[in-house]
Order: C-alpha cells, then sequence, then structure tokens
C-alpha cells in the first residue's frame, strides 16, 4: 500500500533531509578513502597470498595464525579483497555505508505486511540515512569499524549483512515465486552473517529467536515467516557451531586467555555490561542520543499528519508493543556483551559496541514514532497539539543552542558531565534558550498553524547532520596527510629493498585510534607481517614520528 499524496512542499523538505544526510554520511566516506593498510591487514595479505584463495581459507581455519582466523566470513571478505586488489581497502569503506543505507531502505519499503510504517521512496530514504548516520556517529570508535579493512568486516560488515537477511526474509514471507531461491539466499546469508565475529553470532541467534517466537505467537497472518526464519535461525546456529569447533580457535583460547568465566559470572557480568552500556550512552551521548527520540518522533508525527492514516492503537497493545522492544533490545545488548565477558570476563572493545549501537538506535527510533504517532490523535484539537509544538521548539532550541554553545572542539556534542559543569556556570544563557524556545514556537502556532510549525521543525532538526559533517570533515586533512605519509614511506622500503637492503629502518606514523603501527621492535607482529608483505628480512619503525595524530576520533 502507497501512502498518500502530500504536498510538494512537504516532499521539497524530505528531498533537503536526504541530501543533509547524504553531506554527513559523505564525510566518512571521504575519509575511508583515505585508507592504508594497518595491521592485520598484512598479515592477511601474506597468509592468503601466499597460499591461494580457497587453500588460504582452509588453512586459516585449521591453523592458529597472527588474526583471528575461525572468523571465516571476516577471512573470507578479506580474502575477496586481496583478489580484487589493494585499491579495495580505500574503496570498501563508503560502498558498506552505502550498502547498509541500500538495506535499510529496501527494508523500510516492505515493513508494511508485518505492521511496520507505509513510507514513500524519499521517506524511507531519509530514515535508512539517518538510521546509519547516528549509528555510525555514535560509535565509540568509528573508526575501526568503517576506516579499517579488518576491523570492517568483523564488526561492520555484519550489520550490513544481517540488513539484507532481514530484507530477503520479509520477501520470502511474501512471495512464492522463487521462494526455494530465497530460502537458500536466507541460510547461506545468516551462516555468513554469524561467521564474522562471535559478537555477531550471538546477536544474531538471539534475534533470530526472538522473530521466530513471536512470529510463531501472531496467528495466521504470520505464518508464511515460520519457515524461512527456521532456514535462518539454523543457518546462525551453524555459524556459530562452525566459530567455536575451529581447531586454530581452540589452540588460540588455550594459549592467549585465561580460564573462561563460568556460567554465574558470565551471566551476572553480561547482565551489568549490558545495564552500563545505556549508562554510557545516557552519560556520554546525551545529546546525540536524546536527538535520536527528537528526529525520529517529530518525523512520525509529520507523516501522519500529511496522509491522515493513523491507525488505532489499544492501550494494552501499545504497552505490550513498548515492553517487547524495551525486552528484545536488551537481550541482543547483552548477546554482544556475552562473548567477551566470557572469554575474557571484561567489557568489549570500543569496535564491538557498533552492534549494541546499531541496535540501540533503531530501537529508538521505533520507540518515539510510537510516541509521535499517538500525539498525531491530537490533531482533532489543535490546541493540544500547539502546547506540544512549542514543547518541541523549546527542547530542539535549548538542544542545538548547548551543542553549540558547551561544544570545545569542532562541533562535537558534549557530554553529560560538560553539560552539567556548563549550566552550573552559564544556567542564563540556557534560560534564554528556553525563552526564545518559547517565543518562536508561540509565533510558529499562531492561528493554529501547525503544520507550518511542524515543517519548520524538522528543518531546524536538519542542522544535526550538517553539524555532523562539519565535525568530522574537519579530520579530513589530518587523515590526509597520514595516508601521503604512509605511500612516502611504502616509496621508502620499496626503494631499499631495490638497492638490495633486506633490514629496512623507515619513520614511525602514529598508532591511529587504537591499531596498531609498525614499531621500533623488528620482532613485534605487526612489523613481522609488514616484512613478509614487502618481502624483506625485518622492518623497524623508529621516532621521531613522521606525523603527530590527534588521538580524538572526530
Amino acid at each position: 500500500m502507497e501512502p498518500q499524496t502530500i504536498k510538494p512542499q512537504w516532499n521539497a523538505l524530505i528531498i533537503l533531509g536526504c541530501l543533509a544526510f547524504a553531506v554527513a554520511l559523505s564525510s566518512y566516506i571521504a575519509i575511508g578513502a583515505t585508507a592504508r593498510y594497518m595491521q592485520d591487514d598484512y598479515c592477511y595479505s601474506i597468509t592468503l597470498a601466499g597460499k591461494g584463495f580457497w587453500q588460504g581459507q582452509i588453512d586459516s581455519y585449521l591453523h592458529e595464525t597472527p588474526y583471528d582466523a575461525e572468523r571465516f566470513s571476516l577471512t573470507l571478505g578479506m580474502a575477496l579483497s586481496e583478489a580484487a586488489g589493494r585499491w579495495t581497502v580505500t574503496v570498501l569503506p563508503g560502498f558498506m555505508v552505502l550498502l547498509l543505507v541500500g538495506g535499510l531502505y529496501g527494508i523500510l519499503r516492505r515493513v508494511e505486511p508485518v505492521g511496520g510504517p507505509v513510507l514513500s521512496r524519499i521517506q524511507a530514504l531519509v530514515v535508512a540515512e539517518a538510521l546509519t548516520l547516528f549509528s555510525i556517529a555514535m560509535a565509540p570508535n568509528w573508526v575501526q569499524v568503517v576506516y579499517w579493512r579488518a576491523g570492517m568486516f568483523t564488526y561492520f560488515a555484519p550489520l550490513v549483512c544481517g540488513t539484507y537477511l532481514v530484507l530477503i526474509l520479509l520477501d520470502a514471507g511474501q512471495r512464492r515465486k522463487w521462494r526455494g531461491f530465497r530460502l537458500a539466499c536466507v541460510f547461506i546469508l545468516a551462516l555468513l552473517a554469524g561467521g564474522f565475529s562471535e559478537s555477531a553470532t550471538a546477536v544474531l541467534v538471539s534475534a533470530l529467536t526472538i522473530a521466530l517466537g513471536l512470529v510463531s505467537l501472531g496467528g495466521k497472518k504470520y505464518r508464511p515467516w515460520l519457515f524461512p526464519l527456521g532456514m535462518a535461525l539454523t543457518g546462525g546456529i551453524m555459524a556459530m557451531v562452525v566459530l567455536l569447533i575451529s581447531p586454530g580457535n581452540v589452540l588460540r583460547l588455550a594459549t592467549s586467555y585465561a580460564e573462561p568465566s563460568g556460567l554465574r559470572t558470565t551471566v551476572v557480568g553480561t547482565l551489568y555490561n549490558a545495564v552500563y552500556f545505556y549508562i554510557y550512552t545516557a552519560y556520554r551521548q546525551t545529546l546525540p542520543y536524546t536527538f535520536v527520540f527528537i528526529f525520529f518522533g517529530l518525523f512520525a508525527l509529520l507523516v501522519d499528519s500529511r496522509q491522515r492514516e493513523i491507525r488505532p492503537t489499544s492501550s494494552r497493545s501499545l504497552v505490550l508493543g513498548i515492553a517487547v522492544w524495551l525486552g528484545g533490545t536488551f537481550i541482543l545488548t547483552a548477546a554482544a556483551m556475552a562473548p567477551g565477558q566470557y572469554l575474557e570476563s571484561s567489557y568489549p572493545a570500543a569496535r564491538v559496541l557498533i552492534i549494541p549501537r546499531f541496535v540501540s538506535v533503531v530501537a529508538g527510533a521505533y520507540l518515539s514514532s510510537l510516541v509521535g504517532r499517538l500525539i498525531g490523535n491530537w490533531f482533532k484539537n489543535p490546541s493540544n497539539l500547539r502546547i506540544i509544538l512549542i514543547a518541541l521548539c523549546v527542547v530542539l532550541v535549548l538542544f542545538f543552542g548547548l551543542w553549540l554553545a558547551a561544544s570545545q572542539n569542532h562541533f562535537t556534542p558534549p557530554a553529560f558531565p560538560d553539560l552539567r559543569a556548563y549550566l552550573r556556570v552559564h544556567w542564563p544563557i540556557a534560560a534564554a534558550f528556553v525563552l526564545v524556545g518559547l517565543i518562536l514556537g508561540a509565533l510558529l502556532t499562531w492561528r493554529s498553524r501547525n503544520q507550518i510549525a511542524l515543517t519548520v521543525l524538522f528543518g531546524i532538526c536538519l542542522l544535526q547532520p550538517l553539524l555532523v559533517a562539519t565535525r568530522v570533515y574537519s579530520a579530513l586533512p589530518a587523515f590526509q596527510d597520514r595516508a601521503a605519509m604512509w605511500d612516502q614511506r611504502e616509496v621508502q622500503i620499496l626503494q631499499a629493498r631495490a638497492n638490495g637492503e633486506q633490514e629496512i629502518t623507515v619513520r614511525a606514523l602514529d598508532s591511529l585510534a587504537g591499531i596498531a603501527e609498525l614499531s621500533d621492535n623488528p620482532g613485534y607482529w605487526v612489523n613481522n607481517c609488514a616484512a613478509r608483505y614487502y618481502e624483506v628480512k625485518s622492518i623497524r619503525a623508529v621516532e621521531p614520528v613522521l606525523n603527530h595524530f590527534e588521538s580524538t576520533i572526530p
């Protein structure tokens, strides 16, 4: 079912939103184009290239390597990249971001039969872009999961692969034509999505189990999805088993880690880490995560006000829906924490958290859209909506005012401690922001011009992706300089090798976002892999460093 025709002005505003989010996403793509080999990349290249494509897959799985070779989908992705050529290192970050946007767009256009929203093409695109941007921008270390190829395949690729798994699952339940082919694709995609990392597998199996349970309880309407979900769950479980029984993984666990945690310690630690993740989100990502609720709530309100297709929702079903989403979100977050807690008795590394971050953004978007749609019922009484619109105007003015006023570095959103410290000293400025919001809200809603007010408020929201773009693009020159220095260093290594040198010394580069670099120790594992990659005896990287890269991730 297509949404009803909406005014050209609304279409123009949504197109403007698509452009604003596209500009923000392009900043990450531009930085991704400066990517070079780092850390594991050298090791994958020499292992996979030296043994051939298929033999490299087999040997990596069966034997211990400098990288996590039991992650068969990761090894496959790296092998395909190496087979295509080194140029893929610079192209993959942008390609994967665009793939995620495309997958989310396809899902949003197909979720109506299972109770999802009815969105036009341009509306689905702006939501897909927003979900992608919010997930990357709030990732604790996006450089390791978007910029660095090995980290991207380990933790970002499962999100992309899982998105297309959902897309095919939706089609498999709705269309009978080519059903066998779609079911085969479901199984293969589930197997691949689970093979990138242990955390990805845990989240995948948990999500499919929850979905299968809900579909089983959903009645006759949802029965066509039972078998496709069963196939997907089988693929996910098989991926988990393949990871666990890898001979290389067993040896690595025996030599690299302490004794795994017991059941009770794992469960308690996992639940604690899941709770801590959301405490951290509220404490360090205060404004960005708040904006997720503002943006999608306002967007849902706007869409319903234009379409006039607000579905009646009983209080019981609303409470049940919220409870299911909250419970499911927490379970998936805990699933992402479980492998790290079991193997290392610790909170996951920052790069792992892109998975629960994506889950939290999608959950926040859905829950806030529910609230927005319910508020849409107030259109029958314009005076009631006017109060809400004025309140939204105050929130938005205060939101952007504090973001700009309390920001300390290239529009980086201030965390809760920074906001608290700022408000203690500059509370009159915050009060002024509230007053401006009240005045602006009163002017916008004067004579019940609610549609104009909604449009203006949505336009104000588009400042957020532009602020993100400004912040990320400000770091582009530093990344470009680093790439140029890396290229110069490689030329020096190749020239030294051509001159017959086998023990090469070069200038060092600063480590980037916690990713290991060549060190002054020729026996360091990264140096060993780089030396084999360049076909020399040893490589040392000594101070003074070529660049002093800022440790702050934009």
